[in-house]
């Protein structure tokens, strides 16, 4: 993705548009503007298939394809959160901008399209794209460090429980463990969780011994 409003040439842009005349109009001026136009589809499928394997920076494309709803198009392209898409509407109608704001649309511009006015929406969609990406990922982060919290906590419990250690004594065995056994902290704890549980079996023992937690199971 571009880094700042003026990088442009770092953008890839992908444009699908039924009509010929208007995807080559849009990619050559987008190009003169230094703009990488990357794709230029007539069909919502073609679209859609090119989104997926190239990954551009935004999506422009038109509301009315000749398969395809652009509405629908830019949901999907939004849920597999690949691209941004600016929709291009013949007539900008309360009815397409409830569908557009319903599959998460960056920006909606009137036909026929001033590429002055175009090139501040591709910026604007890019830079909000990239400020979602980064929430996105924060929120995954979170995600996943709450979810390793709960998974050391029911390990600690476990120690608590069967070993008769201090909830301290049993968060240091894991943390020595995992330097010792050069393992992420969850990989032990689900390795106790695993001993705990399942029944006194030779595999069970030999994964217990492996993860350096023969004591427990």
């Amino acid at each position: 993705m571009s880094n700042t409003f003026h990088e442009k040439g770092l953008a890839r842009v992908l444009i699908a548009d039924s009509e010929v005349a208007y995807v080559t109009f849009l990619s050559r001026e987008l190009s003169k503007a230094g703009y990488n136009v990357v794709a230029s589809e007539i069909t919502g499928a073609s679209a859609l298939h090119a989104a997926s394997t190239m990954k551009p920076d935004v999506v422009i494309m038109d509301a009315s394809l000749q398969d395809m709803d652009g509405p629908e198009i830019a949901k999907l392209i939004y849920d597999e959160m690949i691209a941004p898409v600016i929709i291009l509407a013949a007539e900008v109608t309360p009815e397409i901008m409830r569908r557009a704001a319903r599959a998460m649309v960056f920006s909606i511009i009137e036909k026929p399209v001033q590429i002055a006015r175009l090139i501040p929406s591709i910026e604007i969609a890019i830079s909000n794209w990239q400020e979602l990406v980064r929430q996105t990922e924060r929120i995954s982060r979170v995600l996943e460090q709450d979810e390793i919290r709960d998974i050391v906590v029911k390990a600690k419990r476990v120690l608590i429980e069967t070993q008769r250690m201090s909830e301290t004594d049993a968060y240091r065995l894991m943390r020595s463990r995992s330097m010792s056994l050069r393992q992420p902290m969850k990989e032990i704890a689900e390795a106790i969780l695993r001993a705990a549980s399942a029944p006194q079996t030779l595999e069970s023992r030999r994964i217990a011994v492996e993860h350096g937690m023969a004591d427990v199971a």
